[in-house]
Formats: structure tokens, C-alpha cells, sequence
């Protein structure tokens, strides 16, 4: 998949603030779709630094050298040096790390600070942002351009297949008529081969978590 050509924040961190509400920083999204959402996002950002190669359910590493951002280049080495697993083994061990991985990246960049609070049983830490107008961005940027019907950027198309593969869809087009949702679907089965991939992988492993979850 080709990388774009200004590559800007991580695709994790801005999965991150879309799930998250622009100014309390409390969850907006189910616990287990979120990871599985952080989870595939950090895989697509090594497919678009050209690290790994995704195919028939697979993975290959096709350039192990580390990549400048930390959080992916720990990623990168965790598949190097682990067994093979397929894009589902691997969502499933990602998702297990990816939430309070992404976070402290989002923290090492002064996005967001934590908060904590104190319950009967376990205390809770909220991830609030330091710039509503930040956070407040992917979310305001991917509704409007669907809504206007713009092309999507490689990383943006990933993001908004990611909100609709994680339930998170009608949050983006709640104000949207009903050609946005529409649009936002085309945009998934339109997506190039390798994000379509991870981007049925990723549902399918949604929508088996939250079946486990009902029963």
C-alpha cells in the first residue's frame, strides 16, 4: 500500500481521540472494539511505512529496519522475533498492549494527560485531551469530507474503514444525511486490497467479540 506522501500523526493516535470524547477523554466506543481498532491501526501503519505485507490472511516482515517512531518500531520487532501468526492472531495479540501503548505515545506528545479516579472496587484513568480543537480534528475533518463527498487520503480512508469496521460509524455520521453512510461503506469496498483486508479481519473480530460479550 503506498504511503502518503506528507505522512503525519500516527493513524493510532488519531483512532484514538476519534474514540474518545473531545473533551472529557471518556470512552466513546465498546473496551474490546477499541483495541481491536488500536490494534489494526498500528498494523496499517507499518503497512505504509512498507514494513510488513499483507496477504491471504497472512503477514510478511519485508523491511526490518526500525522505523523512527518508537511505538511502531516496538511493534515491528514484536513480529520479527515472535511466532507467525495470521492478521487475526495478531490483532488479537496487539489489542491486548495497543490502548495503553497508543495513550502514553498521545502523553509523550502532550496530546493528553491522565486522570485519575478512585471506585469502590478499582480506580479508572481517563486520557484527557490538552487541545480540544486537536482532539475535536479527526472527527471534524472525516465528517466533512464525507459529507461533502471529498476524496479520502490513504491514511484518512484507513480511518474512516476503521470507524465503520469497529461500530464506530454513526458516531462520524450522526449529523450526516444518509448518502454519508452510504459513502462511508463505499469507501471499504472500494478500499485497495491490502486495507480491505485488515479491514474485514478487523470486523470480523469485532463482531465476534461482541457476540461473546451479549451471551
Amino acid at each position: 500500500m503506498p504511503r502518503p506522501a506528507h505522512y503525519r500523526v500516527p493513524l493510532a493516535n488519531d483512532y484514538f481521540l476519534l474514540a474518545h470524547h473531545d473533551v472529557t477523554g471518556k470512552p466513546q466506543l465498546y473496551r474490546r472494539s477499541m483495541d481491536l481498532g488500536l490494534a489494526a491501526a498500528l498494523l496499517a501503519e507499518l503497512m505504509w511505512e512498507r514494513k510488513i505485507w499483507l496477504r491471504d490472511g497472512g503477514f510478511s516482515v519485508v523491511d526490518a529496519t526500525p522505523p523512527s517512531d518508537s511505538l511502531a518500531h516496538t511493534v515491528l520487532d514484536q513480529m520479527v522475533h515472535s511466532e507467525e501468526q495470521g492478521i487475526r492472531g495478531w490483532l488479537d495479540i496487539l489489542s491486548e498492549e495497543a490502548y495503553e501503548q497508543v495513550a502514553g505515545r498521545l502523553r509523550r506528545a502532550r496530546a493528553v494527560w491522565p486522570k485519575r479516579s478512585r471506585g469502590i472496587l478499582r480506580s479508572t484513568t481517563v486520557w484527557v485531551p490538552t487541545d480540544i480543537n486537536a482532539a475535536h480534528w479527526p472527527m471534524a475533518r472525516l465528517g466533512t469530507r464525507l459529507l461533502r463527498g471529498d476524496t479520502l487520503d490513504p491514511l484518512d480512508h484507513c480511518l474512516a474503514g476503521l470507524t465503520l469496521a469497529t461500530g464506530m460509524d454513526e458516531l462520524l455520521t450522526r449529523y450526516a444525511p444518509p448518502a454519508a453512510h452510504r459513502r462511508l461503506r463505499d469507501l471499504v469496498e472500494n478500499a485497495p486490497a491490502q486495507l480491505r483486508e485488515l479491514l474485514t479481519h478487523t470486523e470480523a473480530a469485532v463482531g465476534e467479540s461482541v457476540q461473546s460479550y451479549r451471551v
